[in-house]
């Protein structure tokens, strides 16, 4: 038996199918707008779920959920490329550090036992690049310092390479960033040269004359941040002041992200926008992670995208302050307002000039034809970049994607989010 509550929830999205059925027919009844909402009830949604994700399944507090809210909202503040100058058009690989094990992708080898032994939490690296990372199939698998995850980069581009690493209190992160910094100056210690950070005097950096790289670890509180950067020339100069540039950027980044107690860090809230109940998924409930089922700002969506040149300006103007992910279904944008989202939608359009046939029964949803697909990418954000079709869809202040590999899949995806993004404004 259904509760009060579910029948007059039940009622309500009744009304809102029989006000849009109405609308869609051009009635001239007061409260009804006209043009009106898709009647969602003529939508082919094939098999896809499309309640709001609270009524999939119950979110629960748990410390591993909490811990995944922790780690996203250290990758919404770590710097991207414009924050340091923007001529950093473009992100290179991105990794998140989920264990010392992991952080030797982009550190040395030896950094693993120190890690252990401070009590790493997790962190996160990326990488900004005044040009593209190049094709090569080469990953440096020595036990050396392997910034950009050890990928070879464009010998024309200057570029940098951030970690920054979270500890449970401040003497283990000046531990760990000491030790760290002393591995990496011993891996050569006859021919690296200390080098100073004008402002940091707690940093340490090292260089090797002639070679056009710096690196420099400094400690913040209880975090840990470790920078390289590299240029065409070996220029020292000019790579103290990129790192400097990129310390300066990032330490009041690190300054304004609350510290929650393990209490606090529990008891978040899932979803505090309520974005990801809007957000179409194959899962269900709010299964929350740091990697794909995802709450972002636009800096933490960012640093997944190669192509920041490009959706940064679009996010700005539309004034969107949250995107939510969800593996490898959707993609959904809170933009300032519907004249906002609708502007959006357009921009997304624009990407992509070739169209595909939309949904049927449906407006406010468009798709297109992939001209790049199976193209390689920093995944997690841009896995539709492997898929053929591509569908955008809004709905007042929000804009989603959908992608498959098949046009009908595509369309039934865009006409189950559109579905959602109408039933979540009731239920």
């Amino acid at each position: 038996m259904w509760s009060h509550a579910h029948r007059r929830r039940a009622k309500a999205v009744g009304a809102l199918v029989l006000a849009a059925s109405l609308a869609a027919c051009g009635s001239d009844i007061d409260g009804f707008p006209s043009p009106g909402e898709i009647d969602i009830r003529q939508l082919d949604v094939g098999n896809y779920n499309t309640d709001p994700a609270e009524y999939r399944g119950k979110p629960r507090h748990s410390v591993a959920a909490g811990e995944m809210l922790d780690f996203s909202r250290l990758v919404d503040h770590v710097v991207i490329g414009s924050d340091v100058d923007e001529k950093f058009e473009h992100a290179l690989l991105s990794r998140l550090l989920h264990t010392p094990t992991y952080t030797t992708i982009v550190l040395t080898e030896a950094a693993k036992p120190i890690l252990e032994a401070t009590g790493m939490l997790y962190g996160f690296s990326a990488a900004a690049s005044t040009h593209p990372l190049v094709d090569t199939t080469y990953y440096d698998s020595t036990g050396n310092f392997k910034p950009f995850g050890g990928a070879d980069t464009n010998p024309e581009a200057t570029s940098f390479n951030i970690t920054v690493l979270e500890f449970p209190d401040d003497e283990s992160a000046r531990t760990a960033a000491e030790q760290i910094e002393a591995a990496d100056f011993d891996v050569a210690p006859d021919v690296n040269a200390r080098v100073t950070i004008d402002g940091l005097p707690t940093a340490r950096a090292h260089w090797r004359p002639g070679v056009p790289s710096l690196a420099a670890t400094v400690s913040h509180g209880s975090h840990l941040i470790n920078v390289f950067v590299q240029q065409p020339t070996a220029d020292l100069p000019e790579l103290k002041s990129l790192a400097e540039r990129v310390f300066a950027a990032q330490i009041p980044l690190l300054e304004r992200m609350p510290v929650l107690s393990p209490r606090d860090s529990l008891l978040q809230p899932p979803d505090p926008h309520g974005v990801a109940r809007r957000t179409l998924s194959l899962n269900d409930g709010l299964a929350v992670d740091a990697d794909s089922n995802a709450i972002r700002t636009p800096r933490g969506w960012l640093h997944f995208v190669p192509e920041q040149r490009v959706w940064e300006p679009m996010l700005d103007s539309s004034g969107v302050d949250y995107i939510a992910t969800t593996k490898k279904t959707a993609i959904l944008f809170r933009a300032r307002d519907a004249t906002a989202a609708r502007s959006l939608h357009t921009a997304i359009d624009a990407l992509y000039p070739q169209p595909a046939e939309a949904p049927p029964n449906s407006r406010d949803i468009t798709c297109a034809e992939n001209p790049k697909p199976k193209r390689s990418g920093n995944v997690l954000q841009t896995w539709d970049a492997s898929d053929r079709f591509l569908c955008t869809v809004s709905y007042d202040r929000y804009v989603a994607r959908v992608a498959s590999t098949q046009l009908t899949d595509a369309q039934q995806r865009a006409a189950a989010q559109y579905a959602l993004l109408v039933k979540s404004q009731y239920m």
